[in-house]
């Protein structure tokens, strides 16, 4: 799009180029488009055009001065889609035409928000962009005005905070170089910026650099005291100690790095279909680089552990020699230290011998059916110390100093999810295949994620798009017509004939104690924490549940993830599965999991609900697997225990839909007494009026009615049904029975003496107070709730109450005291689930909106939208979110858009059977009228058509 850019030499950027540009004219000119370009979509008044062109030197012409520029600039500005409209006394800057300023703005606020929501890949990725939009110094050629020394000021601070983030989301994505090199020029431009020296220590840190680390807080702490007269801050104090002591959390210790340097050897060639798997390398090469002379590649069979090892060997070949010896022919050990030798050129009657004198990285692949090679080696290793090995495996060696590198699929390791899929298209492109790229992608991921990105699986399923799609591949292996464990290669050697085979030799290497794990594990889908499954399979196993777990991710068997889980590839389920025989762990994985939740469940709210989520998300696939188990074998009393448990655990995570079908299993079993089906179902109605299914309305009274027959005690589900049928009839305008419903959550609630209850009750009273148009009262409500939510220290009730009393300012028209408060909530979102991280976002976008500041609302509402859309499944606020979007584009004139954003908005809550009229504060829905006058009913009708008719386009395009 046509843009006026201002962060660099002040220009403008058309779509198409032009032979004969419009002329911005001199620097006054210019100045006046800058600063039009800056405030847009805000107008700017004469005056202030003037005090920043002339401040107190401004002739008496100066007001016919800036309507000559103003109308200079207007031919250059109509080329690039926008208009220079005068409004009053004012001037503003609308129109299809960007400013690269807010452009930043908003990529800086996007980024910063998916930083916060724990997407610090993508949070590179945005700033990146954002940074890359600077050309230069900002508002370059314009130092003779008097405006421009603090416009520059505050786009050099925000480049700088923006650059600031950019290291610090570097740093959580594994990028400690990267992060490093971007501390290092915030630290040259800010010299007295604390964050800047902090981040670019903990990236020292993180490289193995651990005195470097250590020399840059100890120069800033030199110039603080020199030249600033003042103390390091006690968070530069724990950050010195901690890098002194190794002690940063999650980081590995740092060592030396040095290697010896030899001469340059040849290699085989990496295959043509080879993917670069970057971050497993950067971690050989450290190993290689700190001194550990003994690294083992281990893994399942084709799952890359040779191609990855010759990507090393090439990698390092150019400053030491590298030979690569295949020896999966090599039966004992003698026979393969005689080839090792022959192929490093040593020769000699005794191989061993003359192996010691070599210098070099020696690269020993397939190793696993060699008899007697460990003492060989550790033999080697003693007598050589410029030797160093890289050993392929599919079992540890077991030798002293082994240092073990597990090889995980494609989207399992430190790699972007995308390589198996890139994997693919290249085996694709070898095996001639005809089909288009680019509709296939979706089916290819899926393909891809079906074996688990193992490559030697991705490559076998690729090699079919010879004479298949893969949309055919996909339907036959999800309809079983073929299984993925028997597709093969024609003519390939039998340890890879087919994925079955390469599996079943890999099993055989596995102990007795170990097969029975790998069993037992195959009883259940998903990932479960090492504690849990210590638990649930230690009579089965009978031996060490570490020992043998220990055998299965060495294998690439299990695969752990960073949060102390292990889980079963896919392929591996259900070769077992397939294979039998199969222990189920139904009965004490459901044993297990009702300890922990009964453990947990009461500290799902108050100051431990955060932990007691985060634990709980741990193991939220075996707590399914649990609830399943008890309702299938009709254990009413189990699955009732869990329920009870965890059901607050599936509101404060935003899994609705999923808690929902779970629950509905449990409420249907029989064998509940009266009081506890009653329960059940108003905890189900619940769950209905939150999804906003059309039937709430009716199972919420009949719920309520028959928990008032059978005598339910009050407690948090038999309130809260009340105050849901309460919010049901106040956003549908029914106000005497909403106030009806709220009197009978306060009655109950009473009755209880429990001061969460009635918090509770009361909450629901300002919500419908809100509804009503009684915003005072909804207020103080809101106020009151915000006091008892600190005085508990729940996070989740917290952020709750901070966005009803934001929304309740906006009604107010206090916005920026909305924005005060949605801030607060901003800044508590790492510590919620995704679900209110949506609802954060959201609220702190609309406060922006009515703030006027688009680029921040609209990096908040797309980070939002992206949230939404990928993880939450209830559409509401998707439609929010897209209807706020449109309230960016109408501020910034930009109404064909608007009329687009609108039109997917109307189409999500039509489906739901709901109205932004019932939703969006009025001056939001302002924003959408006026768009409506601007552009004509009948026009509007026809642009918003385009949204309305594919509102998942809209969402696809804004979150690209």
């Amino acid at each position: 799009m046509s843009a006026v850019l201002v962060l660099g030499p002040v220009s403008v950027r058309t779509d198409v180029p032009e032979p004969d540009p419009a002329p911005l004219g001199g620097t006054k000119q210019r100045g006046v488009l800058a600063l039009l370009a800056l405030q847009s979509p805000r107008p700017v008044s004469t005056s202030q055009l003037i005090d920043a062109i002339w401040a107190d030197e401004a002739p008496h012409t100066a007001r016919g001065a800036i309507q000559v520029y103003v109308s200079g600039l207007r031919k250059a500005i109509a080329r690039l889609g926008g208009s220079l409209e005068r409004v009053g006394d004012s001037y503003v800057l609308r129109g299809e035409v960007e400013v690269d300023a807010a452009q930043f703005g908003a990529g800086v606020a996007e980024g910063t928000a998916a930083l916060r929501a724990g997407h610090a890949e993508r949070a590179v990725t945005i700033l990146g962009q954002a940074l890359g939009l600077w050309r230069g110094r900002a508002l370059d050629g314009l130092d003779a005005l008097p405006f421009t020394a603090n416009a520059r000021s505050a786009l050099d601070s925000a480049r700088l905070d923006a650059t600031i983030q950019l290291a610090e989301a570097q740093l959580q994505a594994g990028m400690a170089g990267e992060a490093a090199e971007t501390a290092q020029k915030a630290v040259s431009e800010a010299r007295y910026d604390e964050s800047a020296w902090a981040v670019l220590a903990r990236a020292f840190y993180y490289r193995g650099r651990q005195d470097e680390a250590l020399a840059v807080c100890q120069r800033l702490r030199r110039i603080l005291v020199d030249e600033l007269g003042i103390d390091p801050t006690p968070a530069l104090v724990d950050l010195e100690a901690q890098i002194l002591n190794q002690a940063l959390p999650g980081l590995e210790k740092p060592a030396a790095i040095g290697s010896p340097v030899s001469d340059i050897s040849p290699l085989p060639a990496l295959p043509p279909t080879f993917v670069p798997r970057n971050g497993l390398a950067e971690e050989l090469q450290r190993r290689l680089a700190t001194g550990e002379r003994l690294v083992t590649l281990v893994g399942i069979g084709g799952i890359g552990k040779t191609t990855l090892a010759l990507a090393i060997g090439h990698q390092l070949a150019a400053d030491r020699t590298v030979v690569f010896c295949p020896l999966e022919t090599e039966l004992v050990a003698d026979s393969a230290l005689a080839r090792i030798a022959h192929l490093a050129g040593t020769g000699g009657p005794d191989p061993a011998q003359s192996l010691a004198d070599f210098e070099g990285l020696l690269i020993l692949d397939n190793v696993e059916q060699i008899n007697g090679l460990v003492g060989p080696i550790t033999d080697l290793l003693r007598q050589s110390h410029h030797l160093r090995l890289l050993v392929t495996s599919r079992r540890p060696l077991g030798a002293p100093g082994e240092s073990l590198v597990p090889v995980p699929g494609f989207g399992n390791d430190a790699g972007p999810a995308g390589d198996a899929a890139e994997l693919f298209l290249r085996v694709s492109d070898k095996v001639g295949a005809r089909y288009a790229r680019a509709p296939a992608r979706k089916a290819i991921e899926t393909l891809c994620r079906l074996v688990d990105g193992i490559p030697i699986a991705v490559e076998l399923v690729a090699t079919r798009t010879r004479t298949l799609t893969p949309g055919q591949l996909l339907e036959r292996f999800e309809s079983r017509v073929d299984s993925v464990l028997d597709v093969g290669r024609p003519g390939a050697e039998s340890r890879r004939a087919t994925i079955r085979a390469i599996l079943e030799d890999t099993v055989q290497t596995l102990d007795e104690p170990a097969q029975r794990l790998l069993q037992s594990m195959a009883s259940f889908e998903g990932s479960v924490t090492v504690e849990l499954l210590e638990k649930a399979a230690a009579s089965w196993v009978g031996a060490s549940v570490l020992d043998a777990l220990d055998q299965l991710v060495l294998r690439g068997l299990a695969v752990p993830d960073s949060e102390g889980r292990v889980r079963l590839p896919t392929l591996v389920r259900d070769f077992v599965v397939a294979t039998g025989p199969n222990h189920s762990l139904g009965t004490t994985m459901t044993r297990a999991v009702i300890a922990l939740a009964c453990e947990l469940g009461p500290q799902l709210s108050g100051p431990g609900a955060t932990a007691a989520v985060r634990r709980l998300s741990r193991d939220e696939d075996a707590i399914a697997t649990a609830l399943n188990h008890a309702s299938s074998a009709g254990a009413v009393k189990e699955a009732l225990l869990l329920t009870r448990a965890i059901h607050r655990y599936w509101l404060l995570t935003g899994q609705i839909a999923r808690g929902r079908l779970m629950l509905e299993r449990v409420r249907n079993l029989d064998g509940h007494e009266a009081p506890t089906r009653a329960w059940l179902n108003v905890l189900s109605a619940t769950f209905a009026f939150y999804l906003h299914g059309p039937e709430a309305e009716g199972r919420l009274a009949d719920a309520l009615t028959e928990a008032a027959e059978t005598g339910l005690a009050p407690d948090r589900v038999h309130v809260n049904g009340w105050c849901c049928r309460a919010a049901l009839a106040a956003e549908n305008r029914r106000a005497t029975e909403a106030n009806e419903a709220c009197r009978r959550a306060q009655e109950l609630a009473a009755t209880s003496n429990d001061p969460e209850l009635i918090a509770l009750a009361r909450d629901a009273d300002g919500f419908v107070a809100a509804h009503l148009g009684d915003h005072a009262r909804a207020f103080e409500a809101g106020l009151a709730g915000l006091d008892d939510a600190r005085r508990s220290g729940d996070v989740h009730d917290l952020v709750s109450c901070l966005l009803n009393v934001t929304d309740t300012l906006i009604q107010l028209a206090r916005y920026e005291d909305a924005r005060i408060y949605a801030q607060e909530a901003l800044d508590r979102l790492p510590q919620v689930g995704q679900m209110v991280a949506v609802h954060v976002l959201l609220m702190h976008g609309i406060a922006l909106i009515s703030l006027g500041e688009v680029a921040g609302a609209q990096g908040a509402l797309i980070e939002a939208l992206r949230l939404a859309d990928e993880d939450y499944t209830n559409p509401v606020p998707v439609a929010d979110i897209l209807f706020s979007l449109g309230c960016c584009a109408a501020l910034r004139r930009r109404d064909a858009s608007a009329a687009k954003w609108f039109g997917a908005a109307t189409a999500v809550y039509e489906d739901i059977g709901m109205s932004a009229d019932n939703r969006i504060p009025p001056n939001l829905l302002d924003l959408r009228d006026e768009c409506i006058q601007r552009t004509g009913s009948d026009r509007f009708r026809t642009l918003s058509t385009v949204g309305r008719v594919d509102p998942r386009r809209a969402i696809a395009l804004a979150t690209a």
